[in-house]
């Protein structure tokens, strides 16, 4: 659940519609150019920008839309960059997005099972502020949307790795019962 609900968060951030139809309200036009005044603030130095010029050159065979991506999985998107990285949406400096990506071991993130229930989910401080709203100055957006407005294909995922677990389960229980353990 936590990959699909990443999985969304990425295309929600920049402004698309995830499997489930959600979409996020888009940034406010004053909360985009305080962040850009913000980074001109803090606009790096000559030589940082001739190394970050030479890398986007040693990539320029990759298409915009996948450097951005692989930008933002692999180093949880903590720096800005030329393509529009001022106007993602909840994604200031990627710790939330972290939070919520599979296998993140982040001390916020919510990975429980108990009582015949998953429980998945973010302790970031302002998650659920995001998740519920609070007019009229935050909008709505939903980190996930409600079980009853899962997609199929979430359910059919979900329920796969359900059945593979169990079958490991099963077979580790096999394994520890024929050595005695």
């Amino acid at each position: 659940m936590l990959r699909k609900i990443h999985e969304a968060f990425l295309v929600k951030m920049c402004g698309g519609t995830d499997e489930a139809g959600d979409r996020w309200v888009p940034l406010s036009p004053v909360t985009v150019a305080i962040r850009r005044r913000r980074r001109d603030k803090s606009s790096p130095s000559r030589k940082t920008r001739d190394r970050s010029k030479r890398n986007r050159t040693e990539q320029e065979h990759i298409p915009t839309s996948k450097r951005r991506t692989r930008s933002i999985i692999k180093g949880a998107g903590t720096s800005y960059d030329k393509y529009g990285r001022d106007e993602e949406i909840l994604h200031d400096t990627g710790l939330l997005l972290e939070s919520l990506r599979p296998e993140s071991f982040s001390a916020e993130q919510v990975f429980e099972i108990a009582d015949g229930r998953v429980i998945v989910g973010t302790r970031r401080e302002g998650a659920e502020d995001h998740h519920k709203g609070r007019p009229p100055k935050l909008p709505q957006r939903r980190l996930w949307p409600d079980p009853a407005d899962w997609p199929s294909s979430w359910w059919d995922e979900i329920t796969a790795e359900v059945q593979s677990g169990v079958v490991d389960m099963v077979i580790q229980q096999v394994q520890n019962q024929s050595r005695g353990i």
